[in-house]
């Protein structure tokens, strides 16, 4: 209960719903496609109660507003706000509260019935490459037991020279929503005073960001990457199960996705000034085949 208020995006509920939409707009996908992932993440949402009802003005609302269209959200929209579902769950509200949230709705109605153009879709749409793949190992340069900010291009803390070397263990990758790569990534603890071998990464143990407990989920790209000069240095062939058990459950794939955590998240170095909080995972070798 108590999804709608007198605003359309007075609770979480209803702005977790909208930013989902707008991290699913950046995809070339139509409304269709936006609207089953969406139902596929948050679940159905009734008519027969207010909180349900409210979720399809707030789908309606961000397809308008974004050239989108679905027949079902448009038609389940129109009944909701024609037999006034939402009016008729909230008579506690004032009278100044109930005036703002039908002037609010005759709004969205005049919108819904007069639609913006739909976007255009471009043709031959494909899936972004991935950037980083299950097993692959990386060594990358350290200052001070960090990494520089991947977002930004010209970083103070690379100059002076880096001091140490970090190893880098890509844990598992997919695609979220069948379209924009993931990784779950784990830093190792490998000696910073010389750049790490292979054989070094096998004898080693996983190095966990302090948050996410877990090899934390990241939405790599190929910029980052070059940003914080990571540099392959092989292959290891992980046993699908075993890693899969490492992967922080922390946030879910969808939620990395919206806070688009960077690969330099989960990289760190053993000279970290507070390596000693940071948790040790499980070694290297229980996760090979």
């Amino acid at each position: 209960m108590g999804t709608w208020g007198a605003n359309l995006y007075d609770s979480d509920a209803a702005l977790d719903l909208k930013n989902c939409i707008a991290q699913l707009s950046r995809f070339p996908f139509d409304g269709e496609r936006i609207l089953a992932l969406v139902l596929a993440q948050f679940g159905a949402f009734s008519l027969a109660d207010e909180d349900g009802a409210a979720m399809w003005l707030v789908l309606a609302d961000q397809f308008e507003k974004r050239g989108l269209f679905s027949q079902q959200v448009l038609d389940f929209a129109l009944q909701s706000i024609n037999e006034k579902l939402i009016e008729n769950a909230w008579p506690q509200l004032t009278a100044r509260q109930a005036a703002k949230q039908r002037a609010e709705l005759d709004t969205l109605l005049a919108r819904l019935q007069s639609p913006r153009p739909l976007r255009k879709q471009p043709s031959n749409a494909k899936p972004p490459t991935p950037v980083l793949l299950q097993g692959e190992v990386y060594a990358f340069p350290t200052y001070g037991g960090q990494v520089p900010n991947a977002w930004v291009k010209e970083n103070p803390l690379c100059s002076p020279a880096s001091d140490g070397w970090g190893a880098l263990l890509v844990v598992a990758h997919g695609r979220a929503y069948d379209w924009l790569p993931w990784c779950a990534l784990a830093s190792i603890t490998v000696a910073p005073d010389r750049r790490p071998t292979l054989d070094d990464v096998r004898h080693a143990n996983l190095l966990l960001h302090l948050q996410t407990e877990g090899a934390t989920i990241c939405i790599p790209k190929a910029v980052h990457a070059a940003r914080l000069r990571l540099e392959k240095i092989g292959i290891l062939q992980l046993d699908q199960t075993r890693a899969s058990q490492v992967i922080s459950t922390w946030c879910s794939i969808e939620s990395a996705v919206a806070m688009e955590w960077s690969i330099g998240t989960a990289c760190f170095g053993m000279h970290f000034p507070t390596i000693a909080k940071l948790p040790v995972g499980c070694p290297v070798q229980d996760l090979l085949e």
